[in-house]
């Protein structure tokens, strides 16, 4: 799985995709945005949840980090994970 360069950046210029990592020979792909990683920063409860069935076929699980702001629940990041 290769990224084009062009994945990097929205359109309006802000920087998406953070880290393309292998852990324990798991390969782990994060995106997540400056605002996301903001709110997460400034957060003092985050919600993480795993999913195994909204994963893209290369990956076998989904897994979001959430925060929650008034009555919303707002991204911070974005996880794809490939044994």
């Amino acid at each position: 799985l290769e990224f084009r360069r062009v994945l990097f950046r929205s359109c309006v210029g802000c920087v998406w995709f953070l880290n393309n990592l292998d852990l324990n020979h798991k390969r782990v792909i994060i995106f997540a945005v400056d605002e996301g990683l903001r709110i997460l920063i400034e957060a003092s409860t985050w919600y993480c949840d795993e999913n195994f069935n909204l994963s893209p076929d290369y990956f076998i699980q989904l897994y979001v980090i959430r925060v929650p702001i008034n009555d919303f629940f707002y991204y911070g990041c974005i996880l794809f994970i490939r044994t």
